[in-house]
């Protein structure tokens, strides 16, 4: 150091150790100037299917609206705003890292990459719902299961698909692949595909893929329908399907996820997740998956971990 040079040789070692400890400080509080203040949640947009449909939302039976009321009664510091929003302008916003949640999404591979998710119901996976008329028609293995890859070739028989509704790994993949046939449409319903149902009752589709939960409610209010349509497994699907709330892959949206994680872990939270699955099961469902929606529950009373 040039400074040294005019100063006694007793204080170069002192000068020189501050000037050290000087240069190495200085970067870091320049550094620390510059971070960013830490992200803040005071407004949550919810995104949730269109509530006056028939069905109320399409995992059914006013879940979404249940989670929405709860979060917001545990976050009162936060303001919560409901939105309507279908599949498609959901999954939208959620890719643009709009400070918007969505209360219950399937979660699956795709949906990963965009959004952080705080699980909530555990369900069996979706089946067929086809018009009782036309199940001869199906191509079905020896157990009654649907083979799937060739329903969806087949030009007699018009299927009706929910366009960027994820339907499970498993059968996105297949639908993802499908080959082209004019008799398989995608719509955009406003309440997650409650209208395709009525599309089949009509008779202007012949099958489409939900919760058979979500057929039951509809044939409940068409009394005299009840034998009108059937719910069948689909060859392959077999993996239970998990849906949770969902949150945008960014710095809000883990903020917020984490915020929200934290009140659905309290006993009262996953007391609400663990009665909304109850409600989303037909008996013999609740009879087999009992034991697996124990432990699922049991894991969810812990917080959730985010990468």
């Amino acid at each position: 150091m040039i400074l040294s040079r005019f100063l006694p040789c007793s204080l170069r070692p002192v000068c020189l150790s501050l000037l050290i400890t000087a240069l190495i400080a200085l970067p870091i509080q320049a550094r620390s100037s510059n971070l960013s203040p830490q992200v803040q949640v005071k407004n949550i947009v919810w995104l949730t299917p269109d509530a006056t449909q028939i069905g109320s939302n399409r995992v059914g039976f006013g879940v979404a609206d249940k989670m929405v009321k709860f979060v917001a009664s545990q976050l009162p510091e936060i303001e919560h705003k409901l939105v309507r929003a279908n599949s498609k302008r959901s999954l939208q916003m959620l890719e643009s890292g709009e400070a918007a949640c969505h209360p219950s999404l399937i979660r699956s591979s795709e949906r990963e990459r965009i959004a952080y998710f705080s699980n909530t119901l555990l369900l069996p996976p979706m089946q067929l719902i086809v018009r009782t008329d036309k199940v001869e028609a199906l191509p079905r293995d020896g157990q009654g299961a649907v083979d799937l890859n060739r329903l969806l070739a087949d030009p007699n028989l018009r299927g009706a698909l929910t366009e960027r509704r994820s339907y499970g790994d498993y059968i996105d993949g297949i639908i993802a692949t499908r080959p082209e046939n004019k008799r398989v449409q995608s719509y955009s319903p406003a309440d997650f595909g409650g209208k395709l149902l009525q599309m089949l009752l009509a008779d202007r589709a012949d099958y489409l893929i939900d919760f058979p939960t979500s057929m039951d409610l509809m044939l409940n209010t068409q009394a005299s329908r009840n034998e009108s349509l059937q719910a069948l497994p689909i060859q392959g699907a077999t993996d239970f399907m998990v849906i949770g709330v969902a949150c945008p892959r960014n710095a809000w949206g883990l903020e917020a996820i984490h915020a929200i994680d934290r009140v659905l872990s309290t006993p009262a939270g996953v007391t609400l997740m663990r009665e909304s699955s109850a409600r989303l099961l037909r008996p013999e469902a609740q009879r087999v998956c009992s034991a697996r929606q124990e432990a699922f529950y049991k894991d969810r009373a812990k917080p959730s971990k985010f990468f």
